[in-house]
């Protein structure tokens, strides 16, 4: 999608915005990883910062740069269990579960 020409979505007429400068993005991310036999464990940290970052007005259906930096992060963590391999099954069954927190 370009987002400096006018186009139509549908629901209503978008119009682009010639002025709007790339958006750049800075990133990391840390973290660890833990197994046993049966458990395993990750949990990460990410960061980004965003400068120029394209947002949208909906009120003039039209976009612009975010005039200050943008930044996101959280943790992220995720454990499953190696059902199969517990109960001495030929194949592996492993449950999970995964979430992010902002």
């Amino acid at each position: 999608m370009e987002l400096t020409l006018d186009y139509d979505t549908g629901y209503g007429i978008w119009k682009g915005n010639l002025n709007l400068t790339p958006e750049t993005n800075s990133s990391y991310e840390v973290g660890f990883d833990v197994e046993t036999t049966y458990w395993h464990l990750d949990v990460d940290y990410f960061h980004s910062v965003y400068k120029n970052k394209i947002e949208s007005d909906y009120v003039n259906n039209t976009f612009f740069n975010a005039d200050r930096a943008v930044t996101s992060a959280g943790f992220e963590f995720g454990t499953s269990f190696s059902l199969g391999s517990y109960l001495g099954w030929d194949f592996d069954v492993d449950p999970y579960l995964k979430g992010t927190y902002f």
